[in-house]
């Protein structure tokens, strides 16, 4: 029996440990945690494509009904789903105009042809933009521009490149880290300020955004350099992109003209994605607008709009053939798989776990803390994940008449720190083509490095910093 056959067989095998009775566990939460193990198993060994395993958990679900079936089916028309339809629509007119060859030709001249300088900026980019907008958007908008730039220097083939492999993952890691900047930087942020109100009340404390940055800014820090260092680390068999510097600049300098169905994909694109970061400015007028909605719209308009020959920018039959039909599945199978498990009950399970220890060293109590959110947020959505462990671990502190706020800000970093399986805006890049694999094996190193650096910075900050416990508005 070769080896595709060994882990076609595992998969199903894990999830058949489910029937099992253990440990007190309901059938339903046994058989979420079963199917976790089962798409987990396929994800990272591939004996089938990615999009085929997406789609267990609706098979799942119809069987032994977890949960209600609405919640998973949602998943598959979920905003990102058509954020990345619309993007990637508007992309293939670059490819056909050549306003790919454009964007990486300044995109080279600018930056150079180092891979090293390339994951560099597009990780800061990635880090930055997310520390203020939605991850997701930023990651889907990022990838679409690298991907660009990858292909006209001939490296598109992401199985094969090790610079896109690097690049893709750069810009993924990079959204994940910058939303633990400030309180706009994810819905799972959004989750901890719902909860400020209560600690207000506890605290006789206004709570500040600038409370967020001076508590947090240690962590975000930390992991900012830590993964950057990681990401620098990794092995890469190509120092240089094709080309120099000097030939990308004198490249820039000789490029045509643009056609007009260039120029109108890169309006319709910026006009997109300034739409889908500026979203505070409109939402009132338009509160269904969501950016997805808003790349659905700019993709659309390319079918519409017309060439200097009066023809269509696109036809259906070209984005037909070349729409990345997988990562659509792919994203919405990630959402999908966290739903069936927040709605089985499993994941109220693994936080109950917490409540299970006596935890009265602070060390301890911080490294489960960070270390079941972590695992948590890369099986279901971290935003579910929040809602599910932050009332727990407030109960937790106030059990143990512990201050609840540093325990609030430690938690609120760990949403932030999922490396490993191809679930949330994770997708993206393995929709592109990066091995769910190499994610793996390269996101589970860092998610130890992670899990025990926070854990340290946050036992330190809570037994050498007293400000670390207090909001500093005091009424």
């Amino acid at each position: 029996m070769n080896r595709k056959k060994i882990w076609l067989i595992l998969g199903p095998a894990l999830f058949a440990l489910s029937f099992i009775p253990y440990g007190g566990l309901t059938q339903n939460v046994r058989l979420a945690l079963g199917t976790v193990l089962w798409m987990g198993v396929w994800w990272v060994a591939m004996p089938v494509p990615p999009a085929i395993t997406a789609f267990l958990p609706v098979v799942i679900n119809a069987v032994f009904a977890l949960t209600d079936m609405s919640s998973i089916t949602n998943c598959y028309s979920a905003e990102l789903v058509f954020l990345l339809a619309g993007a990637d629509i508007i992309t293939m007119v670059w490819e056909i105009t050549g306003v790919d060859k454009r964007i990486a030709a300044h995109s080279l001249a600018l930056v150079g042809t180092s891979v090293r300088q390339q994951v560099v900026i597009w990780f800061l980019i990635s880090t930055v933009l997310s520390a203020v907008l939605p991850n997701t958007v930023v990651a889907a908008v990022l990838c679409s521009i690298a991907m660009a730039m990858l292909k006209f220097v001939g490296e598109g083939d992401v199985e094969k490149s090790s610079a896109a492999k690097l690049v893709l993952l750069a810009i993924v890691w990079g959204a994940n880290n910058g939303g633990m900047f400030t309180p706009l930087g994810g819905a799972m942020n959004l989750i901890t300020v719902s909860y400020i109100s209560y600690i207000e009340e506890l605290t006789g404390a206004e709570f500040l955004y600038t409370d967020w940055v001076r508590a947090l800014w240690p962590f975000a820090l930390a992991v900012t350099v830590l993964t950057l260092i990681y990401l620098l680390l990794l092995p890469c068999k190509k120092k240089t992109l094709e080309g120099s510097k000097t030939y990308f600049s004198d490249l820039c300098k000789s490029l045509p003209k643009l056609s007009r169905a260039g120029r109108i994909s890169l309006i319709v694109f910026a006009a997109a994605a300034l739409l889908a970061f500026t979203r505070q400015l409109y939402q009132r007028q338009f509160p269904v607008l969501k950016p997805g909605f808003v790349f659905l719209i700019g993709g659309l308009l390319m079918f519409f709009l017309r060439d200097e020959e009066k023809k269509p920018i696109i036809t259906w039959e070209h984005v037909e053939q070349n729409l990345m039909w997988g990562m659509f599945f792919l994203f919405a199978g990630g959402t999908a798989l966290g739903a069936l498990v927040n709605g089985s009950g499993a994941s109220e399970v693994f936080a109950g776990l917490i409540a299970r220890f006596p935890v009265h060293n602070t060390f301890l109590l911080v490294l489960i803390i960070v270390t079941l959110n972590v695992v948590l947020s890369d099986v279901i959505n971290n935003t579910a994940c929040a809602a599910v462990t932050i009332p727990i671990v407030i109960g937790i502190a106030q059990g143990l008449s512990l201050p609840v706020i540093p325990y609030l800000w430690v938690a609120t970093v760990s949403y932030n720190l999922s490396y490993t399986l191809p679930t949330s805006i994770r997708s993206i890049p393995i929709g592109y083509g990066l091995s769910p694999r190499y994610m793996f094996v390269r996101g589970i190193v860092l998610t130890v490095v992670m899990v025990l650096a926070v854990s340290v910075i946050g036992w330190a900050l809570i037994t050498f910093w007293p400000g670390f416990s207090v909001l500093t508005n005091v009424g």
